[in-house]
């Protein structure tokens, strides 16, 4: 109930807030749980009966986390539906040029509900009948295709939960701050420790001063970056390392704090180490576009986007190899009357529904995605493997996330598309295929709040709990359900009310990839250069493990995104190993309640601006990244 309640005010929070949804960890999730455990706190301790347990908070934020994830940067379905017909005029030709290639169920024409949407100040005209009628064959679409691929999703971390949890016991840094809020249902551990409130209110009285000072001088407001380095280089070929902050971030700091030091220390070596690249590209005579400005339309040397697909791809190659046996071993031979089954040779028996239900799972949930694609009526095959390389795409930034746990992995324009248009040209693949392509935008365009990273992270809140059972499993599938149709229904509502642009640049890209019709070998020969310097990076971390060059954070650093938190992760990275160095494994434990107080009074103070934006319209502080 709770979360049925939640998960529509979170999307509609993501549909007018965005920028509360695009850290690692989410702010609606983690301020509704904290809030449930303040008003458990007197049940917990006197009314056990009737209080909420460990595990309802767990499942709860692993719900609220998977649902926000949709909701917010996978939410712009409903402009996508309409933008095409709203928009066009002589001058693009959208009608003509795009919306011809683009399958009937993703988009609708009448033109009053497209006016309601895009131009708002009609919030009842939603439930019209014939408005509802027209959006409808566009929300089952575009709602079921997100439901189908993050269903499989699920399905794939129920078979790799077992490895990752209790084989390699990942460390899941993000997940520390919802186990620490759900634990014994009221945060004992935080709302009974001084340095927890300490730390929250250092975090709440900064919050509210920048918040009450851009407030009164009525200016749209950005949390304190830090300053922009590059701004004082000017001579080629150093000035293209673009927009260079030294970000001071509170709750960026905090997060990174949960951060293993030689990971950290791992992304802000390769950080520089793309800087590098930009600057001997230049030096070379190269046109090098600052920023990530060259990832989203044609490749450009560096071809920091082939880079990063190609250490992605070669990262999951490295994972599914290190975890072969592991999957053969899966359908061993139990010993006694168990038989042979999937999990029998577990050593945890309970993995055994959940196994068997995510391979079951993952059987129906690529039937359904066939007739997906097989409706799109292209190259039926083609596609089916773009959005298999998307699947393995997304279980590396899960893996990479239980592995390192970056306050943000935003993978800007990264995608197969472009790859693919690399190594084979626009004009063999065509121009229906590259168009559908680009129209599936939560492939491509941004990985920030990616619903399979916030599974894993889920999956291990719950596990501490010792509640991942089937029970959960069935929750994960109403909150991917709910969260999936609210995230449409929040962006059509909020349209409505006030109004909606059109999706960001969508168009523009999708004919400058059509344009690219010759193959560029060598932006594709990057892209295996990536693949497979990844790969010589697995090879020197496995062999020399004192080295800070782990493979998945030059994979995380080859894209735009770790350029906010670098500088977090290196004063987090040195004040931790100072804490172990000098003041050992206790002094660390004893200052988690600090960085988790910054957090949460960060999130909390920050929730608040965001909802006087929300309800009155009027810009109002940020103390995220955007």
């Amino acid at each position: 109930l709770l979360a049925l309640a939640l998960i529509p005010i979170s999307a509609y929070w993501m549909a007018r807030r965005g920028q509360d949804g695009i850290m690692s960890l989410g702010v609606p999730p983690v301020v509704f749980v904290f809030l449930l455990a303040l008003f458990n706190f007197p049940f917990a301790r006197w009314l056990k009966r009737f209080a909420l347990t460990q595990a309802d908070l767990a499942a709860l934020w692993a719900m609220l986390a998977v649902a926000a994830g949709i909701a917010c940067e996978w939410g712009e379905a409903p402009g996508l539906t309409g933008f095409l017909v709203w928009f066009d005029n002589p001058a693009n030709r959208y009608r003509e040029l795009i919306l011809p290639y683009v399958p009937s169920w993703m988009v609708h024409d009448y033109k009053d509900a497209l006016e309601a949407f895009f131009g708002g100040r009609r919030p009842y005209d939603l439930y019209r009948p014939d408005h509802l009628m027209a959006w409808l064959f566009p929300f089952l679409g575009w709602s079921g295709l997100i439901i189908t691929l993050v269903f499989l999703m699920l399905c794939l971390l129920l078979l790799l939960a077992p490895r990752w949890l209790e084989q390699e016991r990942l460390s899941y840094p993000i997940a520390t701050v919802p186990i620490y809020l759900s634990h014994d249902g009221w945060a004992s551990k935080l709302l009974s420790n001084w340095r927890f409130w300490f730390g929250f209110f250092i975090a709440a009285i900064y919050d509210t001063v920048y918040g009450l000072v851009f407030w009164w001088r009525g200016q749209i407001s950005q949390a304190w970056k830090g300053i922009d380095i590059s701004q004082f280089i000017i001579n080629r070929p150093w000035n293209v390392i673009g927009w260079t902050p030294i970000p001071l971030l509170p709750f960026m700091i905090a997060l990174s704090y949960f951060i293993p030091a030689d990971m950290a220390f791992s992304g802000v070596f390769f950080f520089w180490f793309r800087k590098f690249q930009q600057i001997v590209a230049s030096a070379l005579g190269h046109d090098v576009v600052p920023l990530w400005g060259g990832m989203a339309g044609a490749a450009r040397v560096p071809y920091l986007t082939e880079q990063s697909v190609g250490a992605m791809v070669a990262l999951f190659c490295v994972y599914l190899w290190h975890t072969r046996s592991y999957l053969v071993n899966l359908m061993g031979r139990g010993t006694g009357d168990e038989g042979r089954g999937i999990g029998t040779n577990l050593k945890n028996k309970q993995w055994r529904p959940l196994l068997k239900f995510g391979l079951f799972g993952l059987i129906v949930g690529f039937i359904s995605l066939f007739a997906f694609v097989w409706s799109m009526k292209s190259n039926t095959a083609f596609l089916l493997l773009y959005l298999i390389v998307f699947l393995a795409i997304s279980t590396a930034i899960a893996k990479i996330r239980a592995q390192i746990g970056p306050p943000i992995h935003e993978f800007a324009f990264m995608g197969a598309n472009r790859w693919f248009i690399d190594l084979l040209g626009a004009e063999r693949l065509g121009d229906r295929v590259v168009t559908i392509m680009g129209y599936l935008y939560f492939t491509h365009r941004i990985w920030r709040s990616h619903p399979m990273p916030q599974m894993a992270d889920g999956f291990k809140v719950v596990h501490e709990a010792k509640a991942l059972d089937m029970r959960f499993v069935a929750a994960m599938i109403f909150a991917i359900v709910l969260g999936a149709m609210a995230m449409y229904w929040a962006r059509l509502q909020a349209g409505y009310i006030w109004g909606s642009g059109a999706p960001w640049g969508y168009a523009g890209w999708i004919m400058e990839w059509r344009n690219m019709k010759e193959p560029n070998y060598t932006a594709a020969a990057f892209g295996v250069g990536g693949a497979l310097f990844t790969l010589l990076l697995v090879w020197l971390h496995n062999r020399f493990p004192f080295l800070s060059l782990h493979p998945a954070a030059y994979a995380l650093a080859m894209n735009f995104g770790i350029d906010y938190c670098w500088f977090p992760m290196l004063i987090a990275g040195l004040a931790k190993t100072a804490i172990v160095r000098y003041g050992g494994q206790r002094t660390y434990h004893a200052l988690v309640p600090f960085a988790l107080g910054i957090i949460v009074g960060e999130y909390v103070t920050g929730s608040v601006w965001s909802w006087i934006w929300i309800v009155t319209g009027k810009p109002t502080y940020s103390f995220s990244i955007n």
